[in-house]
């Protein structure tokens, strides 16, 4: 990435990783990103997913971009050929280094690349993508390199498996090597596999009939290669062997967009108010409910991001093969219904709603919504919408607990009449949008116990 003897080394390069969901390409991406980012002048690290907000990722880069204080003023009304023209003017000077996590298609990447100006500083981008043809296209330009990623060795796959289970990679006991084999061929050498049935095991007792039972609950589809099915069944045995609390507190960040940064607080708060939580042993339910988000991390049912210097994961992620999981568990169950996300939609939902997640909301949503019952609905999310004038009336979600509005544009311009009649709400959040007022009414929330108004 830095190393280049040729005349070219100044341009711009681009490298491609390609490869299986679960291989570890974000992981290696971040790695990358950490080691040589101290080269560049500035740096950012973004992520696309599957449909993509080409405006939300071209803020999120501006955020991270070291810029003069009034240059992101009225970012809020650009467009997005504006924020591409805007980065590019950012960056025109500057020896940079951009990590673009997750593209799904060429089409997103063509919609982006634009903003990254080739100005001759040695430059560098790194797209990571589960498909070969976009990483191809990300190379085309001359100038880049794609690089496949491989299933990890059976040494390899021994080591991390060991070390997550025991500590040390030669502390296996011989009567458990047999059956660590048989598991670990199951596991097709993907590391997200590995890792998520080490973390299953190391909970378990250290005897061959509890590692015997765990093989074979896996599917053998991962057997005869790496494939969806295996990996889904890894993570389903992962997912049924937690306790009834934990697997609600699981199911609920499936209101999440893909990729994601859940931020500990926030959610910590938000299981409060769902009454996911109760006092146990001397411990509040602010204690509790930390426990159950580090126990989620140790378990590697998500992923820590933004680890603190006590050690302690400040927020998670959900990889992308297990949101798909819990969010097909969550429809399944009734436990959350989502409108707007790639995934699902709403017209598929079955009994009331309990939970709704809205990410994207138009006239054809907002006409749904309008012939559902929704005095039931105990938590709304709406999440980076733009036509948020289209929501159903505040009135009508008459058992809300929890409310949240995100990066939500044009907020003000929601008609916020009936917030008063809201007596169950707990939580309330209004981050990171274009509120300048609070309603009136919220004085009347007796229950209230968090209202978050930051980055307003």
């Amino acid at each position: 990435m830095l190393e280049d003897e040729s005349s070219l080394a100044k341009h711009r390069k681009v490298l491609s990783i390609v490869g299986f969901g679960g291989l570890g390409k974000t992981t290696l991406a971040r790695e990358v990103y950490r080691k040589i980012q101290g080269h560049f002048h500035c740096q950012a690290f973004v992520s696309v997913s599957q449909k993509p907000n080409v405006k939300k990722i071209m803020k999120d880069l501006i955020s991270q971009l070291p810029c003069k204080e009034d240059f992101a003023k009225g970012i809020d009304t650009w467009d997005e050929a504006k924020c591409i023209v805007k980065i590019k003017e950012l960056l025109q000077d500057k020896r940079y280094l951009i990590v673009i996590d997750d593209i799904w298609s060429i089409s997103a990447w063509n919609a982006i690349k634009y903003a990254f100006p080739e100005n001759d500083f040695s430059s560098r981008i790194v797209a990571t993508t589960r498909i070969v043809d976009v990483a191809r296209s990300c190379c085309l330009d001359g100038n880049g390199r794609m690089y496949e990623i491989e299933a990890l060795s059976d040494l390899h796959s021994k080591i991390l498996f060991f070390k997550r289970i025991f500590g040390l990679e030669d502390r296996c006991p011989d009567v458990l090597k047999q059956i660590s084999n048989k598991i670990l061929k199951k596991c097709g050498g993907l590391p997200l596999a590995i890792i998520t049935i080490s973390s299953l095991l190391a909970t378990k007792p250290v005897v061959k009939d509890e590692w015997e039972r765990v093989r074979r609950s896996i599917c053998s589809a991962l057997d005869k290669g790496r494939s969806l099915d295996g990996m889904n069944s890894i993570l389903s045995l992962s997912y049924n062997d937690l306790s009834p609390n934990l697997k609600s507190c699981l199911l609920y960040l499936s209101i999440y967009p893909e990729d994601y940064v859940i931020v500990r607080d926030i959610l910590v708060r938000r299981w409060i108010a769902e009454a996911f939580i109760s006092e146990e042993r001397g411990q509040s339910k602010q204690e509790v409910a930390e426990n159950h988000f580090y126990e989620l991390i140790n378990k590697s049912m998500v992923q820590p991001v933004e680890i603190g210097y006590d050690g302690k994961a400040c927020a998670c992620q959900v990889h992308d093969m297990m949101l798909e999981l819990i969010i097909s568990k969550s429809v399944e169950d009734n436990f959350i219904s989502l409108a707007g996300h790639s995934q699902t939609d709403l017209v598929n939902h079955h009994g009331l709603i309990r939970r709704l997640s809205v990410q994207h909301i138009d006239q054809e949503l907002a006409s749904i919504l309008a012939n559902e019952d929704l005095s039931h609905v105990r938590s709304l999310t709406v999440t980076a919408s733009t036509c948020i004038k289209h929501l159903p009336m505040l009135v009508r979600f008459e058992a809300l607990r929890v409310l949240e509005f995100q990066n939500c544009e044009s907020l003000n311009k929601y008609d916020m009449n009936g917030i008063d009649k809201l007596f169950q709400l707990n939580y309330l959040s209004f981050r990171a949008t274009d509120m300048s007022k609070l309603p009136s009414g919220i004085v009347k929330l007796y229950g209230l116990e968090t209202l978050d108004i930051r980055d307003t």
